[in-house]
């Protein structure tokens, strides 16, 4: 039932444009919303050396 918890707070998270750090088997990845340009902004800027 917890996963489903977190599932939807990371789709609410997603909708409002947040940016998301998920865990895999092996590295970590950076979400957005890829049809949001606010989000697809804030993942660059997070990349951004």
């Amino acid at each position: 039932m917890k996963q489903l918890t977190d599932i939807s707070l990371a789709k609410d998270a997603l909708l409002a444009g947040s940016l998301i750090v998920a865990k895999t088997d092996t590295i970590y990845g950076i979400l957005a919303r890829a049809v949001d340009p606010g989000a697809v902004s804030k993942l660059y800027l997070a990349k951004k050396p």
